[in-house]
Order: structure tokens, then sequence, then C-alpha cells
């Protein structure tokens, strides 16, 4: 856990507690960098108290725009990361 990410999360502006609580959830795993490692979609839905599918729907909404999503928030960005 780190205080610096936690701040930060709880500054932002989400538009929707939900999208607000799963960062927030995030925000709390994360290292000072911001980095945050295989943390299971099922743990922050037990925590913010939703389904999981409502967890990758603010995940979405919390990640980068695209062309598709430009409403997208961009406060996220996955990394995607395979096995050699």
């Amino acid at each position: 856990m780190s205080a610096e990410t936690s701040a930060w999360a709880k500054q932002q502006q989400c538009g929707d507690r939900t999208i607000k609580a799963v960062l927030r959830e995030i925000a709390n795993w994360a290292s000072p960098q911001g980095v945050v490692e295989f943390l299971h979609i099922r743990r922050i839905a037990e925590v913010v108290e939703v389904t999981p599918r409502t967890v990758k729907r603010c995940i979405a909404r919390l990640e980068e725009p695209t062309l598709e999503n430009p409403e997208n928030l961009g406060l996220l960005r996955r990394i995607s990361r395979f096995r050699d």
C-alpha cells in the first residue's frame, strides 16, 4: 500500500461513486510508483461489494481514452505481460 497513490485516488473526479470506489481499491494495492501487480477482479468486487462484471466495466472506463472509447478517464494504464 502507498499513501501517495491512495491520496491521489481520493483527489480524482470520476463522475460515479462505483468507479471511484474501484479506483481507490486499486490504489490501495499500488506501490509508491503506482504499479499494481496481480490484483484479482474478484478481490476488488468483494471489497467494493459489486459484481466482477461491474469492476471490469469500471476499469475499462478508468483506462486511457481510445478511438473506440474517447470518453474514458485516462486514470489507469494496463500493461500486458506475457511469459517467454
